[in-house]
């Protein structure tokens, strides 16, 4: 996935004519251009806020109500990771 983010970069220097260290994070904003990462991470997130019914919030392993009730249940996850429904 490196090298492929690597090659994307280079292809859109050249695109844009532009030399090799000047940065690409605002010629993908300009150009509404996707890094590789995020054109695997936005499909994902979109499948999750399409499909909220299917997943459980923290409502369901808390019977208290608390400030995080609407956050995504992750069980038996040892990372705390938070995914905001919006």
């Amino acid at each position: 996935m490196h090298q492929v983010f690597k090659l994307q970069k280079r292809v859109v220097r050249v695109m844009y004519g532009v030399g090799p260290r000047f940065s690409c994070r605002s010629l993908y904003r300009k150009f509404n251009i996707l890094p590789i990462a995020c054109q695997y991470i936005l499909p994902s997130m979109l499948f999750i806020v399409d499909n909220q019914k299917d997943f459980l919030t923290n409502a369901y392993a808390n019977s208290f109500d608390t400030r995080n009730k609407n956050r995504l249940y992750l069980p038996g996850c040892s990372a705390i990771v938070y995914i905001y429904l919006f």
